[in-house]
C-alpha cells in the first residue's frame, strides 16, 4: 500500500509499475476509480486545497514511486509564482479527466470498461509493437470485479467473452492481451468517444 487512509502530504510519482486509486466504505465495498502506472501521479488536489487525499493507493505490483513533500513544492511554487499557472491547468485538466472517467463508470457497460482498463494496463506494460501483452499486474477476477464495480460472477463472465473472442488470455490472474485494436474498438463504444 501507498497510502492507506493516512495522511500522505506528498505528491506521489509512479515510477515503474501500477497503483490503484480506491474509497473503500465503512462497511467494506471498495471501488476503484483508477488505475496508474509509470508516470501517473496523485496528491495535485491536496497539494492545492491541502485537504487530505479521501482515496487510498493500492500497488498492484512491483513498485516505484517518488514521494515529493508537499512543503517543498509549495516552497518552489512561492518562490516562482508564476508556476502556479501551470498546477492550475493541471489541476484543471485532472479535473476534465476525473469528470470522463466518472462518465465512463457510470454510463459504459461493463464490458467497455473492462476494455478500458486492460488497455491502460497493457499502455504500462507494452513494449514496442502491437503483438502479446503480458501484464505486469497479477489479475484476480475478485479484483476486477471490484475495479468495474461488478459482481465476481459477472466478472467472469466478461472474462470468458473476452477470452472466447481472442482479445485476452487469462490464466489464473495473469493476463495477456492479445488484440489491442479489438479492445480498443469496444473502449471507443462509450460514452466518451462522442464527446
Amino acid at each position: 500500500m501507498v497510502a492507506d487512509g493516512h495522511r500522505v502530504d506528498a505528491l506521489i510519482l509512479v515510477l515503474q509499475g501500477a497503483v490503484q486509486a480506491s474509497v473503500t466504505a465503512s462497511y467494506g465495498r471498495r471501488v476503484t476509480f483508477k488505475v496508474g502506472t509509470a508516470g501517473a501521479i496523485f496528491g495535485m488536489a491536496s497539494l492545492v486545497d491541502d485537504v487530505p487525499m479521501q482515496h487510498e493507493l493500492i500497488a498492484l505490483s512491483a513498485l516505484t514511486t517518488l514521494a515529493i513533500p508537499h512543503a517543498a513544492a509549495r516552497l518552489e511554487l512561492a518562490a516562482a509564482p508564476a508556476l502556479w499557472e501551470s498546477i492550475a491547468r493541471e489541476a484543471t485538466a485532472r479535473g476534465r479527466l476525473f469528470m470522463g472517467e466518472l462518465r465512463q463508470f457510470v454510463f459504459d457497460n461493463p464490458r467497455q470498461r473492462m476494455a478500458v482498463v486492460l488497455l491502460a494496463l497493457a499502455h504500462g506494460s507494452a513494449k514496442a509493437g502491437e503483438g502479446p501483452i503480458p501484464l505486469a499486474v497479477r489479475l484476480p477476477q475478485e479484483r476486477l470485479a471490484e475495479m468495474l464495480g461488478v459482481s465476481r460472477q459477472w466478472a467472469t463472465t466478461l472474462v470468458r467473452e473476452m477470452t472466447e473472442a481472442g482479445l485476452v488470455e487469462w490464466r489464473y490472474g495473469r493476463v495477456t492481451v492479445l488484440d489491442r485494436p479489438g479492445l480498443r474498438a469496444i473502449a471507443e463504444q462509450g460514452i466518451n468517444a462522442t464527446t
